[in-house]
C-alpha cells in the first residue's frame, strides 16, 4: 500500500513539474524577435499551461514572461488591430488580469484607429474590455470606443442586433454611455428593434435601464415584442432582465407581467428557485406595483424552504418585496428577521435592515430581536454614519423607518413591552432629517388640488383646512380637518401655516429645556412679510401663488405640535387623503404597503383618516358631487 501511495506521489510531483516546465517551454519561442501574430499564439499557450499548471497569477511576475511581455507590448502598437482585439478576447476568456500593463497596451492600440476595426471586432473589443475584471478603466479609452459606436449608428450602418447588444451592455458596465449615444441608438431602435432576438431585446433593455434611458416609445415597443416573442419561450435569464428594466424605467406592461406571473407559477425544476432568482422575480413585481397574491404565496412557499442560502442582498429585497405589495405573509418576514439577525456578516446591509424593518411594520409584525437591534445604539450609529455617506434623500428614507417603528411600539403596540428605545436627542435628529426630505420632495398633483377646493367648499373658505399638514412624526398629511361634535369645521389657527425647517429644527433644539418631547408650540407670527399679506386674502391663497422650489421652504404644521388649549372646542381632528393611482397596485385597486401603514399610524397617533380613493372620486362629475362626497366620508367617522 505504502510503495503504491509513494508512486503516486512521485507521479503527481511528475505531473506538476512537467506542466510547470510547459509554460516555460512556450515562452522559449519568444527569444529573438517575432511579430505580434506570432506573440499571441505563445501567449495563447503560456496562458493555457499555466492555468493547467495553478501558476496563472504568478505568470507575469517570472522574468522569462516579463522580457516577452514588453516585446509583444512593443509589437502591438504596430500590429493590425484585430490582433489587440484577440487579445483582449483571449485575457478576458481565461480571467487573466495580471498582466496590466499588456491589457493597457491592447486597448490602446483598438483605441488609435477604432475605424479601422470591423463591426465584430469592435463589438468584442468592447464586450472583452468591460468583461475584465480588476483592470483600471481608461475614461478616454473609452469615451472613444463610444464614439466610434455613435459615429456608426448615426450613419446608418447596418449593424447586427447582437453586436449593437453588446456594445451598449459594455458601454454601460464601462460608465461610458453619454447623452449623445442615447440619441443615435433610440433612432436606430425605432427603426430595427423588430427584427431582434428575444434575449438581444431583454439585455438592451437592461442596458438602457441601467444607462438611465426611459424613452417611452422604446419601452413600449421593447416590452410588446417581448410578449410576442416570449410567449412561447422560457429564457429564465431574459424574462428578468426585462422586468427589471421595465420596472426600473418606470414602464407598465400588463400583459408582460401576468406572463411573467404565469411563467413562474409553472416553472419546473429546482435551478429556478434560486435565492437571486426569488428574490429578483419578487423585487421586479413590487417596483412595477403588479399584485398577484398566488405568485407571491408561490415564491413565499419556495423561499422559506431555502431561506438559509439566502444573502443579505436577497433577503432585503424579498422583504421589501412582501411589505411594499402589502402582501401579508407574516410567516415568512418572521423567518426573514430572524435569519437576518442570526448572522453578524447579514447585519452589516444597512439596506437591507431598514427594508426588512420597514416589511415587518408594514405586516404589523415584529420580531423582538430584530426590533431591539434596530433601536439599539449600534444601529443608531450606523444610521447616523451613512447621512455623511449616502445621498440626502437615501438617508431620509431611513430616518422615517426608525421613526415609524419607533411609532409602533409606543403608539400602536405599547402591550409589546419594548419601551420607548429612542433617546430624545436620537428622535430629535431623526425627525429633523425626515423633515427636511419630505419638505424638498413633495409634489402637488391636479388630485389634491381638487380635494382641496371640495374641502374649501364644505368649510366655507380656505381657512376652514390645512392642506399639506406635517406631523410630528414626519408624515404629511394631504389635508387636516378640525371638527366639532356636529361635524362642522373649525376655523384654523394663523400661526399653523408656514414654517420654515429652521424654525422646527430651532423648536426641536428648544423642547429638551421646556419640557422634552411633549412640549408644544405657542402660536407666533407666521414667516410672511406684510406685503404679500396685504396682497392676498388668506394664508392659502399665498401659498398657491409661491413658485414651487419657494413653497418647498415653508410647511403647514399639524395640530399635533400645538398646544391642546388652542383646540379646545375641536372634537375631532381628521386628516384628509387624497390617494391616487400611485398609492395602489397598478393591476388592480389593492392598496400599497406604504398607503396602509401611513393610515394605520396616523389613526394610532389620534387622527380620524378619510382615504379618498382615485376611482373613486374620477366617478364625480361636478364640484358639488365631490363636496357631497366628503359630507358622507366624514358622516361615517
Amino acid at each position: 500500500m505504502w510503495k503504491r501511495l509513494g508512486l503516486l506521489i512521485i507521479i503527481r510531483r511528475s505531473s506538476s513539474a512537467t506542466k510547470v516546465s510547459s509554460v516555460h517551454q512556450a515562452l522559449q519561442r519568444a527569444d529573438g524577435k517575432f511579430e505580434a501574430e506570432d506573440g499571441l499564439s505563445i501567449l495563447k499557450n503560456a496562458i493555457s499551461a499555466a492555468k493547467s499548471a495553478g501558476t496563472l497569477a504568478t505568470l507575469p511576475h517570472t522574468s522569462q514572461y516579463q522580457s516577452f511581455s514588453e516585446s509583444l507590448i512593443s509589437g502591438l502598437s504596430t500590429a493590425p488591430p484585430e490582433v489587440a482585439v484577440e487579445c483582449l478576447q483571449y485575457c478576458a476568456n481565461h480571467d487573466f488580469t495580471y498582466d496590466k500593463e499588456l491589457i493597457k497596451a491592447a486597448i490602446t492600440r483598438c483605441v488609435a484607429s477604432p475605424h479601422e476595426l470591423s463591426e465584430r471586432s469592435l463589438s468584442s473589443a468592447l464586450l472583452a474590455y468591460a468583461t475584465l475584471r480588476n483592470v483600471p478603466r481608461m475614461s478616454e479609452a473609452s469615451s472613444a470606443l463610444a464614439a466610434e459606436v455613435s459615429r456608426r449608428l448615426s450613419n446608418g450602418e447596418n449593424l447586427h442586433p447582437i453586436a449593437v447588444t453588446n456594445m451598449a451592455w459594455a458601454l454601460v458596465s464601462l460608465n461610458a454611455w453619454s447623452d449623445g449615444l442615447t440619441l443615435v441608438i433610440i433612432e436606430y431602435l425605432k427603426k430595427q428593434l423588430d427584427i431582434f432576438p428575444f434575449h438581444s431585446i431583454a439585455l438592451l433593455l437592461w442596458s438602457l435601464a441601467k444607462a438611465g434611458v426611459t424613452d417611452k416609445v422604446i419601452f413600449s415597443k421593447a416590452s410588446q415584442l417581448s410578449c410576442a416573442k416570449g410567449a412561447t419561450n422560457y429564457d429564465q435569464r431574459s424574462f428578468l432582465q426585462i422586468a427589471w428594466a421595465l420596472a426600473t424605467a418606470g414602464h407598465y406592461n400588463r400583459q408582460f407581467f401576468d406572463m411573467l406571473s404565469d411563467k413562474i407559477l409553472s416553472a419546473r425544476g429546482r435551478g429556478f428557485y434560486t435565492p437571486r432568482t426569488l428574490s429578483s422575480t419578487s423585487w421586479c413585481l413590487a417596483k412595477a406595483q403588479h399584485y398577484r397574491p398566488d405568485v407571491l404565496d408561490h415564491i413565499a412557499d419556495h423561499s422559506l424552504v431555502r431561506l438559509h442560502e439566502f444573502n443579505s442582498h436577497d433577503l432585503g429585497n424579498l422583504a421589501y418585496a412582501f411589505g411594499s405589495l402589502n402582501h401579508p405573509r407574516k410567516d415568512l418576514l418572521v423567518a426573514v428577521a430572524e435569519r437576518f439577525v442570526s448572522d453578524p456578516q447579514l447585519l452589516t446591509n444597512n439596506l437591507a435592515h431598514a427594508n426588512i424593518v420597514w416589511s415587518c411594520i408594514v405586516a404589523d409584525v415584529y420580531p423582538k430581536q430584530l426590533v431591539k437591534y434596530s433601536l439599539s445604539a449600534e444601529a443608531l450609529q450606523q444610521v447616523s454614519d451613512r447621512q455623511h455617506s449616502k445621498s440626502h434623500m437615501h438617508m431620509s428614507k431611513t430616518s422615517m423607518q426608525v421613526l415609524q417603528l419607533h411609532v409602533a411600539i409606543t403608539w400602536e403596540h405599547p402591550e409589546l413591552g419594548l419601551g420607548d428605545l429612542l433617546p430624545w436627542e436620537t428622535t430629535r435628529d431623526l425627525l429633523t432629517q425626515s423633515y427636511e426630505a419630505v419638505m424638498n420632495h413633495r409634489q402637488t398633483s391636479v388630485f389634491q388640488r381638487n380635494v382641496w377646493r371640495a374641502l374649501e367648499a364644505l368649510g366655507g373658505g380656505k381657512q376652514y383646512y390645512l392642506p399639506e399638514a406635517l406631523t410630528r412624526s414626519g408624515y404629511i398629511m394631504d389635508a387636516e380637518l378640525l371638527l366639532t361634535m356636529d361635524n362642522r369645521p373649525v376655523l384654523v389657527p394663523r400661526h399653523w401655516y408656514f414654517r420654515t425647517i429652521g424654525y422646527i429644527r430651532d423648536v426641536l433644539l428648544g423642547q429638551h429645556k421646556s419640557g422634552g418631547e411633549g412640549a408644544q408650540l405657542e402660536p407666533q407670527s407666521a414667516p410672511i412679510s406684510e406685503e404679500r399679506e396685504e396682497n392676498a386674502k388668506n394664508l392659502s391663497e399665498i401659498l398657491s401663488s409661491m413658485e414651487v422650489t419657494q413653497r418647498r421652504k415653508y410647511i403647514n404644521l399639524a395640530s399635533d405640535w400645538h398646544n391642546p388649549a388652542h383646540c379646545a372646542h375641536v372634537a375631532r381632528r381628521v386628516a384628509v387623503e387624497a390617494d391616487g393611482p400611485e398609492h395602489f397596485a397598478a393591476n388592480c385597486n389593492h392598496p400599497l404597503g406604504r398607503t396602509v401603514l401611513k393610515h394605520r399610524q396616523l389613526k394610532a397617533m389620534g387622527w380620524n383618516v378619510i382615504s379618498i380613493p382615485y376611482y373613486e372620486w374620477a366617478g364625480l362629475k361636478t364640484g358639488d358631487c365631490h363636496t357631497q362626497y366628503l359630507k358622507e366620508k366624514i358622516s361615517k367617522l
